[in-house]
């Protein structure tokens, strides 16, 4: 079985050249072949740490001094933090594909878009084609741009992967429970048949509900504990590039001030140019990451409300009998498990995040 069965092939390779999938994707294979295709660019990104910690390259003086100092601290914990992470947990985010695989759910089936792919690829590429033409070694320009920037889209597009194949499921959970609500009465549908019989299949119906009601209300409560174990698989990691993430932006944004009031470079167009898209691919990022968790914390926050509806719409149809009332109580229950997404209790992962982070800029 699959574990990613919805990830274009070349993205599944370059989760794994990144180090981000240190397994196989195959639930039924299991190859140390796995752990070492992410060798090289772990040792590179090493060296590199390594080199500019213990050379001259950031001599500078005034103020850029210790921007340097601390852009290079923030980049060392923000690679390392990363690397042990994917490391470590790669048999636990294993475990859990493993799980949402087995929800056995009709999921209902949708039309891929991936636009999302493309815009972040995109402005990837645009971004380390700037950056290659700037006179600056091309040693320094990978290690304090490029590294980040491709970590961030691995991290961005595998949390948006996991976190669908959890959405298709809860998406299918409130549709099949949505059929409910719509569906008609049985005196609408038989008219000419007698009262008696009607309520016979009026109670086979109900019984029928409640189990499907139930039924998915379990995998409703799965689905929601699964989410929060994505959640904490990632959010060591996305807490250490938010911090990258928020140094990058000052210091972009504090440099091109400076330049701007100074004038110390000759083709300050370039230079703008290559700040706007560095700054434009930063908040693309970071808006669409805080998305992917809403929307999923969305679609499985409808589920009770899904839910309540169909105990008023039998709740009106009916006398009140224990079958309603056991309804209630599931309606009850689904609006007590609510999904919120935190990065460790810091911070919620929704638009507040977004709110924060800009009025801290």
């Amino acid at each position: 079985m699959t574990l990613l069965p919805t990830t274009p092939h070349y993205l599944k390779f370059f989760y794994q050249l990144t180090g981000f999938v240190q397994f196989s994707y195959n639930e039924s294979l299991e190859s140390l072949l796995s752990r070492l295709w992410c060798l090289p660019f772990y040792l590179y990104s090493l060296y590199l740490c390594f080199y500019f910690n213990s050379s001259d390259a950031y001599s500078g003086t005034g103020i850029f001094f210790y921007i340097s100092i601390f852009s290079n601290s923030v980049n060392v914990f923000s690679i390392f933090t990363t690397f042990w992470i994917c490391y470590t947990r790669s048999t636990s985010l294993r475990q859990i594909l493993s799980q949402i695989s087995q929800i056995q759910v009709d999921v209902k089936q949708t039309s891929e878009n991936n636009w999302h792919t493309f815009c972040i690829i995109g402005l990837l590429m645009a971004n380390i084609a700037t950056l290659l033409v700037v006179n600056t070694p091309k040693n320094f320009i990978t290690y304090l741009y490029m590294l980040p920037l491709v970590i961030n889209c691995a991290i961005n597009l595998l949390i948006r992967d996991v976190l669908n194949l959890v959405f298709c499921k809860f998406e299918s959970v409130n549709y099949q429970l949505g059929r409910q609500v719509t569906s008609k009465n049985l005196k609408e549908i038989f008219p000419s048949t007698k009262i008696n019989r009607i309520e016979v299949l009026q109670d086979i119906e109900v019984d029928n509900d409640m189990k499907l009601v139930e039924n998915l209300s379990h995998i409703h409560y799965n689905l929601v504990k699964l989410s929060f174990m994505v959640c904490e698989n990632f959010e060591i990691t996305i807490i250490a590039n938010l911090i990258l993430w928020f140094e990058k932006i000052i210091e972009t944004v504090y440099y091109a001030v400076y330049i701007s009031i100074n004038e110390t470079i000759n083709n300050l167009v370039v230079d703008y140019v290559i700040n706007l898209l560095f700054v434009a691919y930063s908040f693309y990022w970071l808006f669409t990451l805080i998305g992917h968790f809403c929307r999923v914390e969305r679609e499985a926050n409808k589920t009770a409300t899904i839910v309540h509806d169909i105990w008023n719409k039998v709740a009106v149809e009916r006398k009140f009998d224990k079958r309603i009332r056991h309804l209630q109580l599931v309606s009850v229950k689904l609006l007590n498990t609510k999904l919120k997404f935190t990065a460790r209790n810091f911070f919620t992962l929704d638009w507040t995040c977004c709110h924060m982070v800009k009025g801290k800029i």
